[in-house]
């Protein structure tokens, strides 16, 4: 066996110290402003992001006409902007998406660019509006609030803790895309290309009410009260018609989706795709549940600790979020408790997809996850249901929200 002398062990550790300090501190350089006029209203902000090759950032992006600062939504901004890699990048800036025209602001408008940590939590305050101070929060990796333990590791366990953050916040976790096998046996190879934050628990009642209009209540309880596919997206007869696919990330803006759009300034907002649904509920587990140890619906000693069922509910209704324990990326009640809304068309799954959409016509959407009057069975990770049609409202439904990144 070979020896390692103390003096190559100081070498060794001399070396790891200098790597260290070579180590590129993230900044953004060489940014230009250059506005495609006369042929498009476009403007192209390209950078250079000197960083670590090893790491990826977001770029936070603040807007000004001269020295006036500007309150621009975040959809009128594209391009290399989240889980950004070193080297020459390029923003894209929409000014038909903001208040201001070309004449008012082109000649001044410049912006400056900083590189940030990636975050893993977003707090969004719905009594605030899009532009106001405080109204975003964010939570960095080494924040106190994180806990790893065990097969969880960096989750906020004590958002549980404050009833604020299931009424008047909305907290969401940041999901890095990936790869997954999807259905009864994870065999359907998945690729999700783009990050997500995704909401840490279903929608409440008062967070509906704080979108549409107004409320005191302090309730937990997700909102069921005539939840229908359509009072969250829209509908096919509207005009225009709201038909995903086919009408991609519109939304009618008198639904719940187009009414949080505006208020948050946040364009991206919408339901989970099934794909995104199953990806988000298993978080890197192939178990029968979520937890990574269950085998069938006979674990539910398993399931009683993950979610609100049959089972344990008491048959009265759905019950408070945030009770149950949380899968290992701090989603709660993905199993249970209501049965969730997706935006697909139900049918077949699709083999070998890249960001798959689900059948492009049909006269049910997809629910997932099981409620609080499901079987074990019906409660499993691979669990769907295709029996409403989107105007359906019930008892059993809920949903969650997903941004789902450039």
């Amino acid at each position: 066996m070979k020896t390692v002398t103390l003096k190559t062990f100081l070498s060794c550790l001399i070396g790891i110290v200098c790597l260290k300090t070579l180590a590129v501190e993230p900044s953004v350089s060489q940014v230009t402003v250059r506005q495609r006029w006369p042929w498009s209203r476009l403007v192209d902000i390209d950078y250079v992001l000197n960083a670590d090759p090893d790491t990826a950032y977001d770029i936070q992006i603040e807007a000004f006409n001269g020295a006036q600062h500007l309150e621009i939504p975040a959809n009128a901004f594209s391009g290399h902007l989240y889980n950004v890699s070193e080297g020459a990048r390029r923003i894209v800036f929409d000014p038909v998406k903001t208040a201001y025209t070309n004449s008012e602001i082109m000649t001044q408008f410049k912006v400056s660019l900083t590189p940030s940590e990636i975050p893993l939590y977003m707090i969004v305050d719905l009594e605030k509006n899009a532009g106001d101070a405080g109204q975003i929060e964010y939570i960095y990796p080494g924040d106190a609030r994180l806990i790893t333990d065990g097969r969880f590791t960096n989750v906020w366990f004590d958002v549980t803790n404050d009833a604020v953050y299931a009424t008047q916040k909305l907290v969401l976790r940041r999901i890095t895309s990936g790869n997954y096998g999807m259905g009864e046996t994870c065999s359907l190879p998945v690729t999700l290309t783009k990050d997500l934050y995704v909401s840490i628990f279903m929608v409440t009642s008062v967070q509906w009410l704080k979108v549409v209009g107004s409320t005191t209540s302090t309730s937990t309880l997700p909102r069921t009260y005539n939840l229908s596919y359509e009072a969250i997206r829209g509908a096919t007869n509207d005009t225009p018609s709201v038909n995903w696919p086919s009408t991609a990330s519109f939304v009618n803006p008198t639904s719940f989706l187009g009414l949080l759009r505006d208020k948050t300034g946040m364009y991206d907002f919408d339901l989970p795709t099934e794909a995104q649904w199953e990806y988000i509920c298993r978080a890197g587990t192939t178990s029968y549940f979520n937890d990574g140890a269950s085998t069938s619906a006979n674990d539910t000693n398993i399931l009683k600790r993950l979610a609100w069922y049959v089972g344990n509910s008491g048959g009265a209704g759905a019950l408070a979020v945030g009770q149950k324990e949380a899968n290992q990326w701090g989603i709660y009640d993905t199993h249970g408790n209501l049965w969730e809304w997706c935006r697909d068309w139900f049918g077949a799954l699709q083999e070998n997809s890249i960001d798959p959409t689900g059948p492009l016509t049909g006269s049910r959407r997809v629910l997932r996850g099981g409620g609080w009057c499901s079987s074990a069975e019906s409660c499993r990770s691979a669990s769907r249901n295709g029996n409403y049609a989107p105007s359906a409202t019930g008892t059993e439904f809920g949903f969650r929200l997903v941004r789902e990144l450039p």
